[in-house]
């Protein structure tokens, strides 16, 4: 058997090539920290003309319609939304919706992708975009009606949604230490929060998990996102108290303590600054709109 040493320079070329890959494929996952998928919610309702709001949510959309007949509108243009054809929305854009048509089957799922900062999304994959046909896609969004109300059939959902977002995510090169600055420094931080147990510490708390000074920490901060921690931090707590109002029927009282406000009135103060609305008319925003 040869061993390393007898290895002609070609091939010891090959290797450092493939190990290059590899360090580099490592490193770029130590700088993201974990990316996963969350199914936060899906449904399915008839669209009509009534179908006409404005978006603007910290989740992923994913849509399936069973006919043409909807749209989605943004700065740039619009995306008109295929029958029978999978449609990502993304996250903290400004769309608004449109329908032609009553009566439009509409199949709806929110996704949550922690471990991507919200500033990436925005440059990388700023507008909705009707997917590529893919079985794993497709063939489960078809029948997705069907599968709303089963535990087995809502991790089929989840998974297509993995899949939709990796479609799109895939068009990106890869991840430079230019794009993602101390993201890996902050990656604990980052998790704390997308698990929901650091909505409630403080920006000290959180530097504390990262090792850093509450000054270090506030300076990698203003490089990788453009923000401080505190508005960050309020943005993600935002964030959650509006996924909790669409898909629970928690009280707000309680969405407000869970997500680190002193009580309703500090929520609904600063959730009607950043949606345009108090928590109350969000929820039956959300409910009427069907996704």
């Amino acid at each position: 058997m040869r061993s390393y040493h007898d290895a002609t320079p070609a091939e010891l070329q090959c290797h450092a090539g493939i190990r290059g890959g590899y360090e580099q494929i490592r490193y770029a996952v130590d700088m993201l920290g974990p990316v996963t998928c969350r199914l936060t919610y899906a449904g399915y309702t008839q669209l009509g003309p009534w179908w006409a709001y404005r978006m603007m949510d910290p989740y992923w959309r994913l849509y399936w319609n069973e006919d043409g007949g909807a749209t989605i509108q943004h700065d740039h243009g619009r995306v008109d939304i295929p029958g029978l054809r999978a449609v990502l929305i993304p996250p903290y854009g400004r769309f608004r919706s449109s329908c032609r048509r009553n009566g439009l089957g509409h199949l709806f799922l929110h996704l949550d992708l922690p471990g991507l900062p919200a500033a990436w999304i925005r440059h990388h994959a700023p507008l909705p975009q009707v997917l590529r046909r893919e079985p794993t896609i497709d063939g489960v969004l078809a029948i997705g009606r069907t599968l709303l109300a089963s535990p087995s059939g809502q991790l089929r959902l989840q998974s297509a949604g993995s899949n939709a977002l990796a479609q799109v995510l895939t068009a990106w090169d890869g991840p430079q230490a230019s794009d993602l600055g101390d993201h890996a420094r902050l990656a604990p931080a980052f998790a704390w929060i997308a698990s929901g147990d650091g909505l409630n510490m403080s920006v000290a708390g959180l530097a504390a998990t990262c090792g850093l000074s509450p000054d270090h920490f506030t300076r990698c901060f203003r490089r990788t996102l453009g923000l401080t921690p505190a508005r960050w931090l309020l943005q993600r707590r935002l964030d959650r108290a509006a996924e909790r109002l669409a898909t629970t029927v928690d009280a707000i009282d309680a969405i407000a303590s869970d997500c680190g406000f002193a009580d309703r009135f500090h929520l609904t103060r600063a959730f009607s600054v950043r949606f345009g609305c108090p928590p109350a008319r969000y929820r039956t925003r959300q409910r009427a709109a069907g996704g």
